[in-house]
C-alpha cells in the first residue's frame, strides 16, 4: 500500500484504509514491546490467522501459560471516546465505532470452538487493550475484559506475578495453533495494479521522494539527507518489485526499467547474481530464490 501510494497515488479511501492498517501495525509493534516483559512462563504468539467452520479470524496477541490462554485485541485509537449502551462513540461528535468488544467476543468464541475440534480443553481470558497513550474514554463501564493505557503495564506485572509455567501439553497447542495459521491474508484489500499503472524511478525509503546519484556507488535523497550504497538500493528495489509483483519473472530489463533507468544493467545483473539463482540462459536468463 505504501509503494502504491508513491508510485501511483491512492484515493481518499484507499489512503484512509492504509492509514489505519499503519496505525493498527504501529499499535501492535507497542504492545510486543511490553510482552517482552513477561517472564518465561509464557509462550507468546502474535499475528495470528486461523480459520473454523469457514469462518476467518484474525488474532492480534495470544499469551499461553500453565492455566490459560489469553487473547488480546490491540486497538490504536487516538482521542476521546464514551462507552455507552454498548457503543463505542467519538466524543464530542457521537460516530459510532464498530464496537470491539464484539470483535473480541467473536475470536474468543471462535478460538474456544478450534480448541475444541482439536481436543485442546484450557479456559480463554480475552482482553481488549487500548494501546495508544492519548486514548481516552468516558462513562467507563466496568469491564474487566477493557485494559486503558495507563493499566497495561500493571496487568503485565499481574500475568508475571500469576502465571503457571507451562508444561508439553501447553507447547503442544502452541505448535498446533502455529501449524494452523493461514498465511495468505485476506484481510488486507490492495487496489488493483499493473506494471504500466506504476510509475518508474527509485524512491527514498523514509521520505518517498525521488532519489539522486551521488557518485558510482552512493545514492543520496536532497530532501531528508538519506544515502546508501547503490548495491543496497538496488536490492531493496529488487524485493519492492517482487511484493507487487510475485509472478513475475526477475530479469534485469524489468528491474532496469523498474528503477526508471536510474541504474546501469550491469549493476543489476550483478547484484541478481549475487542474492539470487540464475536461470535460463543469454535473453532469456531470470533470477529466483533459493
Amino acid at each position: 500500500m505504501n509503494q502504491l501510494a508513491i508510485r501511483k497515488g491512492l484515493n481518499p479511501e484507499d489512503n484512509d484504509y492504509r492509514n489505519h492498517l499503519i496505525k493498527g501495525f504501529e499499535g501492535e509493534q507497542k504492545f510486543d514491546k511490553l510482552l517482552d516483559e513477561l517472564n518465561d512462563e509464557h509462550l507468546i504468539m502474535q499475528d495470528l490467522s486461523l480459520e473454523i467452520n469457514r469462518q476467518t479470524f484474525q488474532i492480534d496477541a495470544i499469551v499461553i501459560t500453565g492455566n490459560k490462554i489469553m487473547l488480546f485485541e490491540i486497538k490504536n485509537y487516538q482521542g476521546e471516546y464514551t462507552f455507552h449502551e454498548n457503543e463505542l462513540k467519538s466524543y464530542p461528535y457521537g460516530n459510532i465505532i464498530l464496537n470491539p468488544l464484539s470483535q473480541l467476543n467473536r475470536s474468543c468464541t471462535l478460538l474456544r470452538m478450534l480448541l475444541e475440534k482439536i481436543d485442546i480443553n484450557s479456559p480463554i481470558e480475552g482482553q481488549l487493550v487500548f494501546i495508544n497513550d492519548f486514548f481516552v474514554l468516558y462513562r467507563n463501564v466496568e469491564q474487566r475484559s477493557l485494559l486503558l493505557p495507563q493499566q497495561i503495564r500493571k496487568y503485565i506485572i499481574q500475568m508475571n506475578k500469576q502465571s503457571v509455567p507451562v508444561r508439553a501439553a501447553q507447547k503442544a497447542c502452541a505448535d498446533r495453533l502455529l501449524r494452523l495459521h493461514k498465511t495468505e491474508d485476506r484481510y488486507i484489500q490492495v487496489p488493483e495494479y499493473t506494471f504500466e499503472d506504476l510509475n518508474k524511478g527509485v524512491y527514498c525509503p523514509k521520505c518517498s521522494l525521488t532519489l539522486r546519484k551521488k557518485n558510482r556507488r552512493t545514492a543520496y535523497c536532497p530532501h531528508c539527507g538519506f544515502f546508501d550504497l547503490n548495491t543496497r538500493i538496488i536490492s531493496n528495489e529488487i524485493k519492492t518489485f517482487s511484493l507487487l509483483f510475485p509472478d513475475y519473472d526477475l530479469k534485469t530489463s524489468v528491474i532496469y526499467d523498474w528503477c526508471g533507468t536510474f541504474f546501469t544493467k550491469d549493476s543489476i545483473q550483478r547484484t541478481l547474481a549475487k542474492e539470487y539463482i540464475e536461470k535460463g540462459s543469454r535473453k532469456g536468463t531470470y533470477y529466483v530464490k533459493e
